[in-house]
């Protein structure tokens, strides 16, 4: 299998002003192509690229200084520049070899040079003092040999190809480079702006969760919460507010350890706590009176509210504790939807659960 060739660049501009010289340049560079494309058919281990034999050098022939730098601007500026110009150092009329060289150089500063010298009063050292040093020019006496001329152009297109080539992968290297930062700078940016917006959001919340607990803490009855599981029987606190400390004599710590069986004095062996959560499952809220029980043990009349709701996709139930002293005191009962008696338990819950303890007792054993 063939690899993949550079594609090389095999333009070339010859300027002298001798016509005799064009003839012998256009001999030498097509005997050159010819060579390469009969070396390529008679070859049959060759692993080279038939591509880059196949294509024959382009050679373009300008008489001056001036029609030579035209030329080469007008490719660089078509974008099918120039690989390389043999350049005579006596051209007449205008421009001689090296100012001629000196102007290209600034249209078309890669371009490949070959000063071909007539004239031996040049030295090498006038030229570098005109041109400076450049791997780009190359020096040679005229009159040039055929094999001279052929490695020439042969090597230096090459040359130019391959520079040609490095600098478009390091541009494209950079390019990307540069594309990849400019995509990173933008996510991050997108980035801080919703940092900024999660934190004034977080803040807001935050300013909101502050607010809904100064209320709740300031609350005059005692207001605990604590979740239910799918038998609707409740664990421990989660939440309570200062009213509820101050009432049981617990801290909020030590609250948030107890069971509401912990500050609900059972008064009666059929006060059954499940049938009481089960009921308040079902029927979402429930009141009732009955004695709570202090840190010290102190027995206290409550009226006790509970409503259940759903939070995170779990069931919870709101505890709302009134002191029923005060509550016959102040005439709050008439602010109670419904009227309950002195009992551990208000007269329509009991009776409410007395008819499911007795339907479950009707049911046959095996049934249960």
């Amino acid at each position: 299998m063939y690899q993949q060739a550079l594609p090389i660049n095999r333009k070339i501009l010859l300027i002298d002003d001798d016509h005799d010289v064009h003839c012998q340049f256009r001999t030498i560079v097509d005997s050159v192509s010819a060579l390469d494309i009969k070396q390529l058919n008679t070859r049959s281990d060759s692993t080279d690229n038939p591509a880059q034999f196949q294509k024959a050098f382009q050679l373009d022939f300008a008489y001056d200084g001036n029609e030579g730098c035209q030329r080469i601007l007008e490719e660089e500026i078509a974008g099918t520049p120039y690989a390389l110009a043999f350049i005579n150092d006596k051209l007449s009329p205008g421009l001689d070899g090296v100012e001629t060289i000196r102007k290209i150089w600034g249209d078309a500063p890669d371009l490949e040079v070959v000063l071909c010298l007539t004239n031996t009063d040049y030295s090498y050292e006038h030229i570098v003092d005109a041109l400076g040093t450049s791997e780009q020019l190359f020096v040679a006496r005229k009159p040039l040999d055929p094999l001279e001329i052929k490695q020439l152009a042969e090597t230096l297109t090459r040359k130019w190809s391959f520079r040609h080539a490095t600098r478009q992968s390091m541009h494209a290297v950079r390019d990307e480079y540069i594309c990849r930062v400019r995509e990173l700078e933008n996510a991050n940016k997108a980035l801080q702006a919703e940092l900024i917006s999660a934190r004034r959001e977080q803040a807001s919340l935050n300013e909101e969760f502050h607010w809904y607990q100064v209320m709740f803490d300031n609350v005059g009855d005692s207001i605990m919460v604590c979740s239910l599981d799918s038998r609707g029987i409740p664990g421990n606190f989660i939440n309570v507010n200062v009213c509820a400390c101050a009432r049981f004599g617990y801290s909020r710590d030590e609250f948030l350890e107890l069971h509401p069986s912990h500050i609900i004095f059972k008064q009666q062996e059929t006060d059954n706590a499940e049938s009481i959560y089960k009921l308040l499952l079902k029927r979402g809220e429930m009141e009732c009176e009955c004695l709570g029980i202090t840190r010290e043990g102190q027995r206290i009349p409550i009226t006790l509210i509970g409503r259940c709701f759903e939070h995170q996709g779990k069931m919870m139930v709101m505890m709302v504790v009134h002191n029923a002293l005060c509550r016959e005191q102040f005439g709050v009962g008439a602010f109670v939807r419904k009227p309950f008696t002195q009992q551990s338990l208000g007269r329509e819950v009991r009776a409410e659960l007395n008819r499911e303890n007795a339907a479950v007792a009707d049911q046959p054993v095996s049934s249960r």
